[in-house]
């Protein structure tokens, strides 16, 4: 299995995260939470297995709460 798709995948996920919790001017320009991460999850879900499935979302959920201001 080639693992480049999985690193950039990753890569993806944590600029998804940066972006919701930091810019805060996004949330106001579209007067609407920002939130990329259950498209990304769907599409793991969809292309790769249960496990890497399960790991994104433990480390999705884990990376929200440590960049989030709550």
């Amino acid at each position: 299995m080639n693992r480049l798709p999985v690193i950039l995948l990753f890569l993806v996920l944590w600029i998804a995260v940066f972006a919701q919790t930091q810019f805060p001017m996004i949330y106001r320009w579209l007067a609407t939470p920002l939130s990329l991460l259950p498209c990304l999850l769907v599409y793991t879900a969809l292309t790769h297995g249960l496990v890497l499935t399960t790991v994104f979302s433990i480390v999705a959920g884990l990376w929200l709460d440590a960049l989030s201001s709550s």
